[in-house]
């Protein structure tokens, strides 16, 4: 998280429409946060996959949305994209299995 922080202070000093970034960052914020006691703690798998696959598109619209803007700072975002991506397979991967 700490590389996403680095990457939304960049964004947030470039961009113009602060009330998209700030509606997309607190939706980042919800699902991320709602996504580990759905999971883990009641055990919702399905609605799970439906939370990370909702964060992880919305990450990756972050990713190409503002890549013009940030370029080389989008490398940022990537580790960040790429576990997102890990987790959605392996929830998927729970989801099929049981």
């Amino acid at each position: 998280m700490v590389c996403f922080s680095i990457y939304m202070s960049h964004l947030w000093a470039i961009t113009a429409n602060k009330n998209l970034l700030n509606a997309l960052f607190t939706g980042q914020w919800l699902l991320n946060v709602s996504w580990n006691p759905t999971f883990f703690y009641y055990h919702y798998i399905f609605v799970g996959m439906v939370i990370i696959t909702c964060l992880t598109a919305l990450v990756g619209f972050l990713l190409v949305f503002y890549w013009r803007k940030l370029k080389t700072i989008s490398i940022f975002l990537l580790p960040y994209f790429l576990w997102l991506l890990v987790a959605l397979s392996l929830n998927g991967y729970i989801l099929v299995k049981n």
